[in-house]
């Protein structure tokens, strides 16, 4: 009767082990990473339309982390799966100021678009923040501060169901824009808009 031999173990090679987990931080021609490049803007009196990602100057990391100035940088390739909008208040609001903010988003546009194409993203702001209802409570007993509610419900991302390309040295811009007197309890407030998906870069 014949058997079959024991079959020997092969013994793992230590040294190209150790050298493959040292690899993939360093060495890659391209870098592919998940990405937001952002930029900002503040309600300012007599401005309604805002253009974002296209003057870096004078900002901070932490107001803008994108210095292409209209047009996306060279070696460089980003698909866009979603939008996120962030909104910080100068100040304390009171109940009307909250209608106001409702008000204010939704007489406003969002749109993203790349020079000689149509737009590729336009959305009021209202939706776009994914707010299904501005709605506001004031007491119904004065100083019954626990009646005191909003039923926006601030979602603040909106995912894509189309990504958006943007290819090397493409001119591209983000515009906002207000329809109607910015009110004055707004001024000064900030708008923070965030482009996130993959990006693909040269290292």
């Amino acid at each position: 009767m014949n058997t079959l031999a024991p079959v020997k173990a092969k013994k793992p090679n230590m040294k190209s082990a150790i050298e493959r987990m040292g690899e993939g931080t360093y060495g890659k021609e391209v870098d592919r990473v998940d990405w937001p490049y952002y930029d900002e803007l503040t309600l300012t009196a007599g401005v309604n339309e805002y253009t974002l990602f296209n003057q870096s100057q004078g900002k901070t990391l932490a107001q803008t982390n994108y210095f292409g100035n209209g047009i996306f940088p060279q070696a460089q390739e980003f698909r866009i799966k979603a939008l996120k909008i962030e909104y910080l208040a100068a100040g304390t609001k009171t109940s009307a100021d909250i209608i106001s903010l409702y008000k204010l988003l939704w007489d406003s546009t969002l749109q993203f678009q790349i020079q000689n194409k149509p737009p590729s993203y336009q959305k009021t702001m209202f939706e776009a923040m994914g707010i299904p209802m501005g709605f506001h409570v004031t007491p119904g007993v004065a100083g019954d501060n626990e009646s005191i509610m909003s039923y926006g419900r601030f979602l603040g991302i909106d995912p894509l169901n189309r990504q958006i390309f943007l290819a090397a040295l493409t001119p591209w811009t983000t515009k906002i824009n207000f329809y109607g007197a910015l009110p004055a309890a707004l001024l000064g407030d900030r708008i923070r808009i965030s482009w996130n998906g993959i990006l693909r870069r040269l290292v």
